[in-house]
Protein backbone atom coordinates (compact mmCIF):
# COMPACT_ATOMS: atom_id res chain seq x y z
CA UNK A 1 0.00 0.00 0.00
CA UNK A 2 1.09 3.90 -1.02
CA UNK A 3 2.83 5.00 2.31
CA UNK A 4 0.49 7.95 2.09
CA UNK A 5 -2.26 6.37 1.67
CA UNK A 6 -1.63 4.02 4.45
CA UNK A 7 -1.27 7.03 7.12
CA UNK A 8 -4.47 9.00 5.96
CA UNK A 9 -6.84 5.83 6.41
CA UNK A 10 -4.82 5.51 9.93
CA UNK A 11 -5.88 9.16 10.52
CA UNK A 12 -9.40 8.24 9.58
CA UNK A 13 -9.81 5.50 11.96
CA UNK A 14 -7.94 6.85 15.41
CA UNK A 15 -11.21 7.40 16.76
CA UNK A 16 -11.50 3.63 16.83
CA UNK A 17 -7.79 2.67 16.94
CA UNK A 18 -7.56 4.59 20.47
CA UNK A 19 -9.48 1.84 22.03
CA UNK A 20 -7.90 -0.97 23.96
CA UNK A 21 -9.38 -3.61 21.42
CA UNK A 22 -6.90 -2.22 18.78
CA UNK A 23 -3.37 -2.30 17.56
CA UNK A 24 -2.40 0.22 14.66
CA UNK A 25 -0.44 -2.68 12.74
CA UNK A 26 -0.16 -3.35 8.52
CA UNK A 27 2.51 -5.89 8.90
CA UNK A 28 0.10 -8.86 10.09
CA UNK A 29 1.14 -11.96 8.21
CA UNK A 30 -1.03 -14.30 10.91
CA UNK A 31 -2.33 -15.63 14.06
CA UNK A 32 -4.10 -17.95 16.64
CA UNK A 33 -5.36 -17.83 20.27
CA UNK A 34 -5.50 -21.29 22.14
CA UNK A 35 -6.25 -21.47 25.68
CA UNK A 36 -6.52 -24.40 28.37
CA UNK A 37 -7.17 -24.17 32.47
CA UNK A 38 -6.10 -26.68 35.25
CA UNK A 39 -9.10 -28.75 36.10
CA UNK A 40 -13.09 -28.75 35.14
CA UNK A 41 -13.93 -26.56 38.31
CA UNK A 42 -11.15 -23.96 37.36
CA UNK A 43 -12.45 -20.40 35.72
CA UNK A 44 -8.62 -19.41 35.98
CA UNK A 45 -7.38 -19.77 32.15
CA UNK A 46 -4.26 -19.67 30.73
CA UNK A 47 -3.87 -18.09 27.02
CA UNK A 48 -1.59 -18.69 24.12
CA UNK A 49 -1.37 -16.33 21.69
CA UNK A 50 0.80 -17.04 18.37
CA UNK A 51 1.16 -14.20 16.04
CA UNK A 52 3.59 -13.39 13.05
CA UNK A 53 4.78 -10.23 10.88
CA UNK A 54 7.02 -8.10 9.21
CA UNK A 55 8.14 -5.37 11.79
CA UNK A 56 6.30 -4.22 14.44
CA UNK A 57 4.21 -6.28 16.54
CA UNK A 58 1.21 -5.33 18.54
CA UNK A 59 -1.35 -7.41 20.27
CA UNK A 60 -4.05 -6.17 22.78
CA UNK A 61 -6.10 -9.36 24.01
CA UNK A 62 -9.44 -8.89 24.92
CA UNK A 63 -10.71 -11.52 27.43
CA UNK A 64 -14.41 -10.83 26.60
CA UNK A 65 -15.75 -9.75 30.28
CA UNK A 66 -14.88 -5.82 29.42
CA UNK A 67 -10.98 -6.23 30.40
CA UNK A 68 -8.22 -6.38 28.17
CA UNK A 69 -4.43 -7.07 28.40
CA UNK A 70 -1.49 -5.52 25.90
CA UNK A 71 0.55 -8.76 25.18
CA UNK A 72 3.68 -7.08 24.79
CA UNK A 73 7.10 -7.96 25.44
CA UNK A 74 6.96 -10.56 22.37
CA UNK A 75 8.73 -13.88 23.36
CA UNK A 76 10.27 -14.99 20.11
CA UNK A 77 9.56 -18.22 18.29
CA UNK A 78 11.75 -17.08 15.06
CA UNK A 79 12.43 -15.75 12.03
CA UNK A 80 11.33 -17.01 8.31
CA UNK A 81 11.73 -16.01 4.43
CA UNK A 82 9.11 -16.01 1.78
CA UNK A 83 9.60 -16.51 -2.00
CA UNK A 84 11.00 -12.84 -2.36
CA UNK A 85 13.23 -12.98 0.36
CA UNK A 86 11.11 -10.66 3.02
CA UNK A 87 11.07 -11.72 6.13
CA UNK A 88 8.64 -11.85 9.07
CA UNK A 89 9.04 -13.06 12.69
CA UNK A 90 6.39 -15.13 14.78
CA UNK A 91 6.22 -14.51 18.53
CA UNK A 92 3.84 -16.59 21.14
CA UNK A 93 2.92 -15.09 24.16
CA UNK A 94 1.12 -16.46 27.49
CA UNK A 95 -1.37 -14.51 29.98
CA UNK A 96 -3.58 -16.31 32.87
CA UNK A 97 -6.93 -14.50 33.42
CA UNK A 98 -9.00 -15.66 36.20
CA UNK A 99 -13.22 -15.06 35.76
CA UNK A 100 -15.14 -14.37 37.77
CA UNK A 101 -18.82 -14.58 38.16
CA UNK A 102 -20.83 -17.98 36.52
CA UNK A 103 -20.46 -16.78 33.18
CA UNK A 104 -20.07 -19.91 30.83
CA UNK A 105 -19.00 -18.74 27.51
CA UNK A 106 -16.13 -16.01 26.25
CA UNK A 107 -14.98 -14.85 23.06
CA UNK A 108 -11.44 -14.11 23.61
CA UNK A 109 -10.24 -11.84 20.55
CA UNK A 110 -7.15 -9.54 19.42
CA UNK A 111 -8.28 -7.29 16.08
CA UNK A 112 -6.41 -4.44 14.27
CA UNK A 113 -6.21 -2.45 10.93
CA UNK A 114 -4.89 -3.13 8.52
CA UNK A 115 -3.97 -6.16 6.66
CA UNK A 116 -1.41 -5.53 3.65
CA UNK A 117 -1.98 -3.71 0.42
CA UNK A 118 -0.87 -6.83 -1.81
CA UNK A 119 -3.23 -9.33 -1.07
CA UNK A 120 -5.45 -10.57 -3.57
CA UNK A 121 -8.86 -10.14 -1.12
CA UNK A 122 -8.87 -8.48 2.06
CA UNK A 123 -6.15 -5.98 1.39
CA UNK A 124 -5.86 -2.81 3.52
CA UNK A 125 -8.19 -4.44 6.00
CA UNK A 126 -9.18 -4.74 9.13
CA UNK A 127 -8.21 -8.47 10.86
CA UNK A 128 -9.90 -10.29 13.62
CA UNK A 129 -8.23 -13.53 15.67
CA UNK A 130 -10.56 -15.00 18.34
CA UNK A 131 -11.16 -17.94 20.52
CA UNK A 132 -14.41 -19.05 22.35
CA UNK A 133 -14.03 -20.34 26.60
CA UNK A 134 -16.47 -22.83 27.34
CA UNK A 135 -16.53 -22.68 31.03
CA UNK A 136 -19.86 -24.60 32.14
CA UNK A 137 -18.99 -27.86 31.56
CA UNK A 138 -15.86 -30.52 30.95
CA UNK A 139 -13.76 -28.63 28.66
CA UNK A 140 -10.82 -27.93 29.83
CA UNK A 141 -8.94 -26.60 27.02
CA UNK A 142 -9.85 -25.16 23.07
CA UNK A 143 -8.79 -27.01 20.04
CA UNK A 144 -5.12 -25.83 18.66
CA UNK A 145 -4.11 -25.34 15.09
CA UNK A 146 -0.60 -24.68 13.75
CA UNK A 147 0.87 -24.32 10.37
CA UNK A 148 3.21 -21.96 8.45
CA UNK A 149 1.71 -18.28 8.79
CA UNK A 150 2.54 -17.44 5.49
CA UNK A 151 1.92 -20.89 3.50
CA UNK A 152 3.24 -21.57 0.31
CA UNK A 153 1.23 -23.50 -2.81
CA UNK A 154 2.10 -23.56 -6.48
CA UNK A 155 0.24 -21.74 -8.66
CA UNK A 156 -1.56 -23.56 -11.73
CA UNK A 157 -1.22 -27.16 -9.78
CA UNK A 158 -3.40 -28.90 -7.32
CA UNK A 159 -1.63 -28.27 -3.81
CA UNK A 160 -2.74 -30.22 -0.45
CA UNK A 161 -1.67 -28.84 2.85
CA UNK A 162 -2.72 -30.63 5.84
CA UNK A 163 -3.02 -28.83 9.31
CA UNK A 164 -1.81 -29.87 12.60
CA UNK A 165 -4.79 -30.19 14.88
CA UNK A 166 -4.78 -30.96 18.71
CA UNK A 167 -6.46 -31.32 21.86
CA UNK A 168 -5.66 -31.99 25.08
CA UNK A 169 -8.72 -33.21 25.81
CA UNK A 170 -9.50 -37.68 25.41
CA UNK A 171 -11.20 -38.48 22.50
CA UNK A 172 -12.56 -35.17 21.35
CA UNK A 173 -14.16 -34.83 18.02
CA UNK A 174 -13.42 -31.24 16.10
CA UNK A 175 -14.82 -29.79 12.62
CA UNK A 176 -13.55 -27.38 10.52
CA UNK A 177 -15.33 -24.29 8.93
CA UNK A 178 -14.00 -21.07 7.58
CA UNK A 179 -14.64 -18.17 9.30
CA UNK A 180 -17.20 -15.97 8.05
CA UNK A 181 -16.03 -12.21 6.75
CA UNK A 182 -17.40 -10.65 9.82
CA UNK A 183 -15.45 -12.62 11.99
CA UNK A 184 -12.39 -12.69 10.14
CA UNK A 185 -12.42 -8.91 9.46
CA UNK A 186 -15.55 -6.15 10.22
CA UNK A 187 -18.99 -5.68 9.24
CA UNK A 188 -21.95 -8.57 9.27
CA UNK A 189 -20.75 -10.12 5.96
CA UNK A 190 -21.60 -14.35 6.25
CA UNK A 191 -19.85 -14.92 2.98
CA UNK A 192 -16.65 -17.19 4.16
CA UNK A 193 -12.95 -15.49 4.18
CA UNK A 194 -11.26 -17.41 1.67
CA UNK A 195 -9.69 -17.41 -1.10
CA UNK A 196 -12.53 -18.40 -3.75
CA UNK A 197 -10.64 -21.33 -5.34
CA UNK A 198 -9.19 -22.92 -1.61
CA UNK A 199 -11.15 -25.50 -0.24
CA UNK A 200 -11.49 -27.40 3.59
CA UNK A 201 -12.05 -30.73 4.53
CA UNK A 202 -14.57 -30.05 7.76
CA UNK A 203 -13.40 -33.27 9.38
CA UNK A 204 -9.82 -33.34 8.71
CA UNK A 205 -8.64 -29.77 8.38
CA UNK A 206 -6.94 -30.19 5.18
CA UNK A 207 -6.33 -27.22 2.52
CA UNK A 208 -6.50 -28.06 -1.27
CA UNK A 209 -7.15 -26.04 -4.03
CA UNK A 210 -5.27 -24.83 -7.03
CA UNK A 211 -4.04 -21.47 -7.16
CA UNK A 212 -5.42 -19.19 -10.15
CA UNK A 213 -3.11 -17.58 -13.22
CA UNK A 214 -3.68 -14.42 -11.31
CA UNK A 215 -3.04 -13.16 -7.53
CA UNK A 216 -0.09 -13.76 -5.80
CA UNK A 217 -0.79 -13.32 -1.70
CA UNK A 218 -4.10 -14.45 -0.19
CA UNK A 219 -5.86 -14.20 2.95
CA UNK A 220 -7.96 -16.81 4.92
CA UNK A 221 -9.10 -17.69 8.45
CA UNK A 222 -10.27 -20.89 9.63
CA UNK A 223 -12.16 -22.20 12.60
CA UNK A 224 -11.76 -25.82 14.51
CA UNK A 225 -14.58 -26.29 17.01
CA UNK A 226 -14.74 -28.79 19.79
CA UNK A 227 -17.29 -30.89 20.96
CA UNK A 228 -17.79 -28.95 23.78
CA UNK A 229 -18.07 -25.72 21.26
CA UNK A 230 -14.78 -24.22 22.17
CA UNK A 231 -13.59 -22.65 19.43
CA UNK A 232 -9.68 -21.91 17.97
CA UNK A 233 -9.15 -19.66 14.70
CA UNK A 234 -6.17 -19.51 12.68
CA UNK A 235 -5.47 -16.36 10.56
CA UNK A 236 -2.81 -16.90 7.70
CA UNK A 237 -1.55 -15.98 4.67
CA UNK A 238 -1.13 -18.14 1.29
CA UNK A 239 1.91 -17.01 -1.26
CA UNK A 240 1.83 -17.94 -4.63
CA UNK A 241 4.54 -19.29 -6.12
CA UNK A 242 6.43 -20.99 -9.55
CA UNK A 243 8.84 -23.79 -10.00
CA UNK A 244 9.16 -27.08 -7.96
CA UNK A 245 9.40 -26.87 -4.42
CA UNK A 246 10.97 -28.54 -1.81
CA UNK A 247 8.74 -31.80 0.01
CA UNK A 248 8.72 -32.52 3.49
CA UNK A 249 7.76 -36.24 4.72
CA UNK A 250 6.90 -36.79 8.45
CA UNK A 251 4.60 -35.65 11.26
CA UNK A 252 1.12 -35.94 12.74
CA UNK A 253 -0.55 -35.72 15.81
CA UNK A 254 0.95 -37.04 19.25
CA UNK A 255 0.29 -37.92 22.53
CA UNK A 256 3.51 -37.76 24.66
CA UNK A 257 3.82 -38.58 28.77
CA UNK A 258 5.54 -36.08 31.18
CA UNK A 259 9.51 -37.39 31.41
CA UNK A 260 8.96 -39.59 28.75
CA UNK A 261 11.99 -38.45 25.50
CA UNK A 262 9.54 -38.65 22.63
CA UNK A 263 11.55 -38.23 19.23
CA UNK A 264 10.00 -38.04 15.89
CA UNK A 265 12.13 -37.45 12.10
CA UNK A 266 10.95 -35.49 8.98
CA UNK A 267 13.07 -35.40 5.54
CA UNK A 268 13.49 -32.82 3.43
CA UNK A 269 13.85 -33.51 -0.22
CA UNK A 270 15.08 -30.56 -2.70
CA UNK A 271 13.50 -32.10 -6.31
CA UNK A 272 15.95 -29.55 -8.30
CA UNK A 273 19.25 -31.28 -5.81
CA UNK A 274 21.16 -28.26 -3.51
CA UNK A 275 20.28 -28.17 0.32
CA UNK A 276 17.45 -27.42 2.39
CA UNK A 277 16.71 -26.44 5.49
CA UNK A 278 14.42 -27.26 8.78
CA UNK A 279 12.83 -24.90 10.49
CA UNK A 280 10.19 -25.46 13.17
CA UNK A 281 7.31 -22.88 14.55
CA UNK A 282 4.67 -23.43 17.43
CA UNK A 283 7.17 -25.66 19.06
CA UNK A 284 7.36 -26.20 22.89
CA UNK A 285 10.49 -24.99 25.05
CA UNK A 286 13.26 -27.29 25.62
CA UNK A 287 13.01 -28.87 22.16
CA UNK A 288 15.05 -29.31 19.59
CA UNK A 289 15.48 -30.13 15.93
CA UNK A 290 18.61 -31.05 14.16
CA UNK A 291 20.44 -30.84 12.14
CA UNK A 292 18.90 -27.52 10.74
CA UNK A 293 20.34 -28.20 6.82
CA UNK A 294 21.84 -31.07 4.61
CA UNK A 295 21.56 -32.15 1.02
CA UNK A 296 18.40 -33.30 -0.81
CA UNK A 297 16.91 -36.20 1.29
CA UNK A 298 18.12 -35.25 4.79
CA UNK A 299 16.53 -36.55 7.98
CA UNK A 300 16.20 -34.31 10.79
CA UNK A 301 14.83 -35.06 14.26
CA UNK A 302 12.58 -33.23 16.71
CA UNK A 303 13.60 -34.13 20.09
CA UNK A 304 11.37 -33.38 23.26
CA UNK A 305 10.60 -34.19 26.72
CA UNK A 306 7.90 -32.75 28.25
CA UNK A 307 8.09 -31.51 32.14
CA UNK A 308 5.25 -31.69 34.64
CA UNK A 309 4.62 -27.64 33.20
CA UNK A 310 3.60 -28.94 30.16
CA UNK A 311 0.98 -31.06 31.50
CA UNK A 312 -2.82 -30.45 29.82
CA UNK A 313 -0.96 -28.45 26.86
CA UNK A 314 -1.06 -28.49 22.86
CA UNK A 315 1.69 -27.76 20.62
CA UNK A 316 0.48 -27.44 17.06
CA UNK A 317 3.88 -26.84 15.76
CA UNK A 318 4.89 -27.06 11.82
CA UNK A 319 7.96 -27.66 10.63
CA UNK A 320 9.34 -26.17 7.63
CA UNK A 321 11.69 -27.58 4.89
CA UNK A 322 12.94 -24.32 2.44
CA UNK A 323 15.52 -24.74 -0.52
CA UNK A 324 17.66 -21.95 -1.77
CA UNK A 325 14.78 -19.95 -3.63
CA UNK A 326 13.19 -19.68 -1.08
CA UNK A 327 10.47 -22.20 -1.51
CA UNK A 328 8.68 -24.24 1.20
CA UNK A 329 7.49 -27.25 2.40
CA UNK A 330 5.50 -28.34 5.66
CA UNK A 331 4.59 -31.19 7.86
CA UNK A 332 2.33 -30.83 10.22
CA UNK A 333 3.52 -31.70 14.42
CA UNK A 334 0.69 -31.97 17.03
CA UNK A 335 1.97 -32.61 20.48
CA UNK A 336 -0.68 -33.40 23.29
CA UNK A 337 0.15 -33.51 27.02
CA UNK A 338 -2.77 -35.27 28.89
CA UNK A 339 -4.05 -33.37 32.04
CA UNK A 340 -2.19 -34.63 34.99
CA UNK A 341 -3.61 -37.94 36.96
CA UNK A 342 -4.11 -37.71 40.33
CA UNK A 343 -2.32 -40.57 42.79
CA UNK A 344 -4.20 -43.46 43.57
CA UNK A 345 -3.87 -43.68 47.47
CA UNK A 346 -4.63 -46.00 49.95
CA UNK A 347 -4.34 -46.79 53.85
CA UNK A 348 -3.66 -50.23 56.03
CA UNK A 349 -6.73 -48.90 58.23
CA UNK A 350 -9.83 -49.05 59.91
CA UNK A 351 -7.22 -49.20 63.06
CA UNK A 352 -8.17 -49.90 67.08
CA UNK A 353 -6.65 -47.35 68.97
CA UNK A 354 -5.93 -47.26 72.73
CA UNK A 355 -7.17 -44.60 75.14
CA UNK A 356 -3.80 -42.76 75.49
CA UNK A 357 -2.01 -44.22 73.60
CA UNK A 358 -0.48 -43.11 70.15
CA UNK A 359 -1.77 -44.63 66.96
CA UNK A 360 0.57 -45.95 64.36
CA UNK A 361 -1.10 -45.60 61.07
CA UNK A 362 0.45 -46.13 57.12
CA UNK A 363 -0.52 -46.01 53.57
CA UNK A 364 0.76 -46.07 49.66
CA UNK A 365 0.15 -44.42 46.81
CA UNK A 366 0.67 -44.47 42.93
CA UNK A 367 0.77 -42.37 40.40
CA UNK A 368 -0.01 -42.93 37.09
CA UNK A 369 1.80 -40.36 35.18
CA UNK A 370 4.53 -39.06 37.58
CA UNK A 371 5.89 -39.75 41.22
CA UNK A 372 4.71 -38.96 44.34
CA UNK A 373 6.56 -36.29 46.62
CA UNK A 374 4.87 -36.59 49.88
CA UNK A 375 2.45 -37.80 51.97
CA UNK A 376 0.10 -35.88 55.01
CA UNK A 377 -2.28 -37.24 57.84
CA UNK A 378 -5.52 -35.40 59.29
CA UNK A 379 -5.63 -37.80 62.44
CA UNK A 380 -8.30 -35.91 63.76
CA UNK A 381 -11.05 -35.23 61.10
CA UNK A 382 -10.58 -31.09 61.33
CA UNK A 383 -9.27 -30.62 58.35
CA UNK A 384 -5.91 -29.78 59.10
CA UNK A 385 -3.20 -31.98 58.04
CA UNK A 386 -1.05 -31.74 61.63
CA UNK A 387 1.44 -34.89 59.94
CA UNK A 388 3.59 -34.21 56.93
CA UNK A 389 4.65 -33.48 54.50
CA UNK A 390 6.77 -35.98 54.60
CA UNK A 391 8.55 -38.49 51.75
CA UNK A 392 6.80 -41.78 53.23
CA UNK A 393 2.92 -42.68 54.17
CA UNK A 394 4.00 -44.29 57.93
CA UNK A 395 3.20 -41.99 60.93
CA UNK A 396 1.93 -42.22 64.74
CA UNK A 397 -1.44 -40.25 65.29
CA UNK A 398 -1.19 -38.48 68.56
CA UNK A 399 -2.75 -39.78 71.49
CA UNK A 400 -6.62 -39.94 71.69
CA UNK A 401 -8.37 -39.51 75.13
CA UNK A 402 -12.00 -40.16 74.72
CA UNK A 403 -13.86 -43.00 73.06
CA UNK A 404 -15.37 -42.99 69.67
CA UNK A 405 -14.76 -43.42 66.10
CA UNK A 406 -12.67 -40.62 64.53
CA UNK A 407 -12.12 -40.38 60.91
CA UNK A 408 -8.29 -39.72 59.67
CA UNK A 409 -7.30 -38.84 55.94
CA UNK A 410 -4.05 -39.82 53.80
CA UNK A 411 -3.35 -37.14 51.50
CA UNK A 412 -0.38 -38.00 48.59
CA UNK A 413 0.62 -34.74 46.77
CA UNK A 414 2.16 -36.00 43.23
CA UNK A 415 5.25 -34.14 41.46
CA UNK A 416 3.28 -32.05 39.14
CA UNK A 417 1.02 -30.82 42.35
CA UNK A 418 -1.57 -33.13 41.78
CA UNK A 419 -3.31 -34.47 45.43
CA UNK A 420 -6.05 -36.98 46.20
CA UNK A 421 -7.12 -38.27 49.88
CA UNK A 422 -8.36 -41.38 51.02
CA UNK A 423 -10.11 -41.73 54.83
CA UNK A 424 -10.55 -44.39 57.36
CA UNK A 425 -10.85 -44.46 60.75
CA UNK A 426 -9.26 -44.69 64.30
CA UNK A 427 -11.87 -46.10 67.25
CA UNK A 428 -10.62 -45.95 70.45
CA UNK A 429 -13.09 -48.09 73.02
CA UNK A 430 -14.89 -46.88 75.77
CA UNK A 431 -13.13 -47.23 79.20
CA UNK A 432 -15.22 -49.09 81.68
CA UNK A 433 -15.76 -46.71 84.74
CA UNK A 434 -14.35 -47.36 88.25
CA UNK A 435 -17.48 -47.26 91.09
CA UNK A 436 -16.74 -45.93 94.25
CA UNK A 437 -20.37 -47.13 97.08
CA UNK A 438 -18.49 -45.15 99.71
CA UNK A 439 -18.36 -46.01 102.64
CA UNK A 440 -18.33 -48.40 104.98
CA UNK A 441 -21.63 -47.09 106.17
CA UNK A 442 -23.15 -47.20 110.41
CA UNK A 443 -27.24 -47.73 110.35
CA UNK A 444 -30.01 -48.76 112.64
CA UNK A 445 -32.87 -51.40 112.34
CA UNK A 446 -35.88 -50.11 110.38
CA UNK A 447 -34.41 -47.15 109.10
CA UNK A 448 -33.09 -46.58 105.94
CA UNK A 449 -29.36 -45.84 104.70
CA UNK A 450 -28.30 -43.05 103.04
CA UNK A 451 -25.74 -44.25 100.26
CA UNK A 452 -23.92 -42.24 98.20
CA UNK A 453 -21.75 -43.18 94.62
CA UNK A 454 -20.10 -39.83 93.86
CA UNK A 455 -16.72 -41.21 94.30
CA UNK A 456 -17.48 -43.23 91.03
CA UNK A 457 -15.52 -41.84 87.54
CA UNK A 458 -15.49 -42.56 83.95
CA UNK A 459 -11.89 -41.99 82.65
CA UNK A 460 -13.23 -41.33 79.08
CA UNK A 461 -16.54 -39.75 79.42
CA UNK A 462 -19.29 -39.37 82.01
CA UNK A 463 -21.52 -42.07 84.10
CA UNK A 464 -25.14 -42.29 82.66
CA UNK A 465 -26.56 -44.42 85.17
CA UNK A 466 -26.24 -46.15 88.89
CA UNK A 467 -27.61 -49.13 90.23
CA UNK A 468 -27.19 -50.96 93.90
CA UNK A 469 -27.35 -54.28 94.61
Amino acid sequence: MNRILRFAIVLCGLALLAAPTLAQASHFRGGTITWTRPSTSSRTVTFNVTHSWRVSPSISLVFGDGTSQSMSPYGLIGSFTDSTGLGYTSYQDTTTKTYGGSGANYTVYFRSCCRIGQLSNGANGWFRVESRVTLGGTNTASPAVGTAALLQMVRGAQNTVALAIVDPDPNESFSCAWSTTAQATTGSSSSPFRPSWLNLDPNTCVLTGTPPSSGNLWAYSLRVTDAYGGITTFDGMIEIVTGSPPTCTGGGNFNTSVGSPFTTSFVGSNPTGGNVTFSVTGQPSASSLSPTSGPSGTTSTFNWTPSASDFGQTYAATVIVTNSQNLQATCPLGLTVPLNQPPVVTTTGPYNGVNGTPTPVNGSATDPDGTIVSYEWDCNGDGVFEIGPQATAAAVCPALTSSGTYTITLRATDDAGGTSVVSTTITIPSLPPVANAGGPYTGNIAIPVALSGNGSSDPDGTIATYEWD
